[in-house]
């Protein structure tokens, strides 16, 4: 009874895969929503049984991935098959990374992001040379189109409006963020598949506790999250030789690196902050009401002091934290 029972869930499982492949490649493409909620479905289906039908599975759905694509691409697309394998990577390759993450018993919630995290930049890196080499569209022209519209419509209601401004101030103002958001491109990628990989993990686990009873997936919770000196070290030397290299291309890695160390450090003071509150309040959602209105009043005061706000209290928060350890927390495995 116990066999069939375990067969019928498998095959309940793999209709689920091939409904999940259909909504996604039918209608969610681009769809944050829908893209999110199909991986955090796939990730509960493949923790659901064994580590040999978890593969199965996953064979299932790049098989029923593939006759889906394959129907819905045009023959004479140049990039058809690339296509097909960027899709198939962006719905089953994060959420498969994840799945092994809670089935190898990983605890570190860091280690569970990178691994997850770095599977969202592979397919990143894939979608971007499709749009690229494929495609051919330059993501870089398309930002300073945007930049150049944007200036433009600008200048044209400042002249309309009668304000006495120099347009060459106000260009050579465009141009330097213009440079900046180009410059920062890497960073802002890896920030955006760091944060979706947070998500993604959350929403997992809750799924697999809350249906499937499993508690095997012990990964820390956001307010244990601890980083170590490594990173500092590392962002202090590069610093140090982007000021004495006089390469512009090495300068530009180190700042990108700088930007993602920063924003890492960050959230390790706003981990900091929620585990104190939790401790004073007693309660989650108190101390999550708490934070979001100090974050929203110092977006609006950054206005008036850009530097005195919360983002460099909780910066400087989080680089002290990896001396002091203010939470007392151990190692996982301690």
């Amino acid at each position: 009874m116990k066999t069939q029972n375990k067969i019928l869930t498998e095959i309940l499982n793999i209709l689920l895969i091939c409904a999940v492949c259909y909504i996604n490649f039918s209608f969610g493409i681009g769809i944050f929503p829908i893209t999110i909620i199909s991986a955090v479905i796939l990730t509960v289906i493949f923790s659901n049984g064994t580590a040999k039908a978890s593969v199965i599975k996953l064979v299932c759905g790049i098989l029923v991935s593939v006759f889906i694509l394959m129907n819905n691409t045009s023959p004479e697309e140049i990039s058809r098959y690339l296509t097909i394998i960027v899709r198939i990577a962006d719905l089953f390759l994060p959420a498969y990374v994840l799945h092994l993450c809670f089935r190898n018993g990983k605890q570190n919630l860091g280690s569970a992001i990178f691994f997850t995290a770095g599977s969202n930049l592979i397919v990143t890196c894939l979608s971007l040379a499709q749009t690229t080499f494929v495609d051919k569209i330059n993501m870089i022209d398309e930002i300073e189109k945007m930049y150049d519209s944007i200036y433009t419509t600008y200048v044209s209601i400042i002249a309309g409006s009668g304000m006495n401004q120099n347009p060459e101030e106000i260009s050579v103002i465009f141009n330097a963020v213009k440079e900046l958001s180009v410059m920062l491109i890497p960073s802002v990628l890896i920030l955006s598949c760091i944060i979706l990989s947070y998500i993604h993990i959350v929403f997992s686990r809750g799924m697999l506790k809350m249906y499937l009873k499993q508690e095997h997936n012990q990964i820390e919770y956001f307010y244990q999250i601890r980083t170590g000196k490594l990173l500092s070290t590392m962002t202090i030397i590069l610093l140090l030789l982007t000021y004495f290299s006089g390469s512009s291309y090495f300068a530009s890695g180190v700042y990108n690196f700088a930007v993602v160390a920063g924003f890492i450090y960050v959230i390790n003071g706003l981990a900091v902050v929620y585990f104190l509150l939790i401790k004073k309040t007693k309660k989650v959602s108190i101390s999550i009401i708490i934070l979001t209105l100090g974050i929203i009043v110092s977006i609006i005061t950054s206005i008036i002091m850009p530097v005195a706000n919360i983002f460099t209290v909780l910066f400087i928060v989080g680089l002290m934290d990896t001396t002091f350890n203010f939470r007392k927390l151990k190692k996982v495995g301690e």
